[in-house]
């Protein structure tokens, strides 16, 4: 009777029919929360590093909360664990929206890319991610390309700023300016005639990139 006792709790135990907190790097989720407020700056960036790991969305707003953190370290490390956990952090969209207008460019290049993560969920910042087609920085004007693109069809607002990024000097930014148009379809007729034009580019990624988006925008035709 006692083996049999003994294999019973062995088999609730190895199904995980307790109370106890689910570890993760030898700490309770709860803890690394915790630690979100803590007051040494490379304490928060560790909790930031191991709850994006963790994949713990429940965490999204208190790392929500770290954007305005005064170490930017930190601010970007925020905007990045969002990034990791995607759409089902979605509730971070107003202080990501609110990141990409930070100082720090690696802040905005994670806010965007974060943003672009959330894909359909993040429609309503798509004027601001269209902004920054126009920030100074060429890894945030391509996150900002990449970002619309994952929004897709949603993104019809941002087909001005779309159709300008295909003259950017970063052929990048052209590139998935181009794609971002496609996924958004026949409402960007407006860019067809810059897309003809990159059809002559001496780059052949670009002049790929505008032939798909004229196939997807001419669909109606």
């Amino acid at each position: 009777m006692t083996r049999r006792f003994l294999g019973v709790l062995l088999l609730l135990a190895a199904s995980g029919c307790t109370d106890e907190a689910p570890l993760h790097e030898g700490k309770p989720v709860a803890e690394w929360r915790e630690q979100l407020r803590d007051a040494d700056s490379a304490t928060r960036q560790m909790a930031l590093r191991a709850l994006g790991r963790a994949g713990d969305t429940k965490a999204a707003p208190e790392v929500a909360a770290l954007l305005k953190d005064p170490d930017p370290v930190v601010r970007a490390l925020a905007g990045s664990t969002l990034w990791t956990m995607g759409p089902d952090a979605a509730v971070a969209v107003p202080e990501l929206t609110a990141a990409m207008k930070d100082p720090v460019v690696n802040v905005r290049v994670c806010a965007v890319g974060a943003l672009g993560g959330f894909g359909a969920a993040a429609k309503d910042s798509v004027p601001q991610i269209a902004e920054l087609l126009e920030d100074d920085d060429g890894s945030v004007r391509h996150g900002a390309a990449l970002a619309l693109k994952a929004i897709g069809e949603h993104a019809v607002a941002a087909v001005p700023q779309l159709t300008r990024a295909l003259a950017d000097e970063k052929s990048a930014v052209r590139v998935e300016a181009a794609y971002a148009l496609a996924e958004i379809g026949p409402p960007a007729r407006e860019a067809i005639p810059p897309l003809e034009a990159a059809m002559d580019d001496e780059d052949p990624d670009i002049q790929e990139a505008a032939r798909h988006a004229l196939g997807e925008i001419q669909k109606e035709d």
